[in-house]
């Protein structure tokens, strides 16, 4: 979650949000995974070298 910058009551709003939203943490961790794991970092090298 981004806020706009230099706008106290923009971050403010999004602090508020964060505390009361429920996070999934099995998706969050799931996306991570998917993202960021060797085997993902590995396609987006051959994807580069490849063109």
């Amino acid at each position: 979650m981004t806020f706009t910058s230099g706008d106290v009551e923009d971050l403010k709003d999004k602090i508020v949000k964060m505390f009361e939203h429920e996070f999934d943490y099995d998706a969050i961790a799931k996306n991570a995974i998917e993202r960021y794991s060797s085997e993902a970092y590995y396609e987006k090298l051959i994807k580069y070298y490849k063109g």
